[in-house]
């Protein structure tokens, strides 16, 4: 099995450096034209199957690269974004400003971060988890997947058996990027890693 996974093409939000949590924004000119080329790149792989975050940012680059093909999209709330709460569609100076301390702690010690009324890392890594899980059972052998910055992480810090403490150790994916995993018997590999984010993490 070769799973292609895929971070949703750049939103107007990542413009303006919004975080977006489960909010949404649409994609910008640059998130169309980039997941197009991405769509361009992969037209001769032969999908039997799709998975996208039931997030509209998501939803929407999967249509893309899929173009006209006849394949399903199975939308998944375990391949959501990690919820950010009372931050989300504040930009990071204004999180800054207002939340300093937890949003320092919020990347240098993730199994310590904590927003009142919605998940943490360790939620993120539960659903992360259940979702791998069903993904084994699959018989497909050509699985587009497509997500979020914060969740493709954890996702590879799964496969690759990172500790929570290490979890920013590499830095996000970049918009419409692509990520190789393949699965032999029932264990998943990293075979190559998309483009690292250029400047802020978002």
């Amino acid at each position: 099995m070769k799973i292609y996974l895929v971070r949703h093409g750049e939103t107007t939000w990542n413009q303006e450096e919004r975080l977006q949590g489960w909010l949404n924004s649409p994609l910008s000119k640059k998130g169309k034209k980039d997941a197009e080329k991405l769509s361009k790149s992969l037209k001769n792989i032969p999908f039997d199957l799709a998975y996208s975050s039931d997030q509209g940012r998501a939803i929407d680059t999967a249509k893309i690269i899929l173009e006209d093909r006849d394949i399903p999209i199975i939308k998944k709330v375990q391949l959501r974004e990690l919820a950010l709460g009372p931050w989300e569609g504040m930009t990071f100076t204004e999180v800054q400003e207002k939340d300093k301390d937890r949003f320092g702690i919020y990347f240098t010690d993730p199994s310590a971060h904590s927003l009142p009324n919605t998940e943490d890392y360790h939620d993120l890594l539960r659903r992360i988890h259940l979702f791998l899980e069903e993904l084994k059972k699959r018989k497909e052998e050509h699985i587009l997947i497509v997500s979020h910055g914060v969740t493709i992480q954890g996702i590879i810090n799964t496969i690759e058996g990172r500790p929570l403490k290490k979890f920013w150790e590499e830095p996000l994916v970049s918009g419409a990027s692509l990520t190789l995993i393949e699965k032999n018997q029932k264990e998943f590999e990293i075979k190559e890693k998309g483009s690292p984010v250029k400047g802020k993490m978002y």
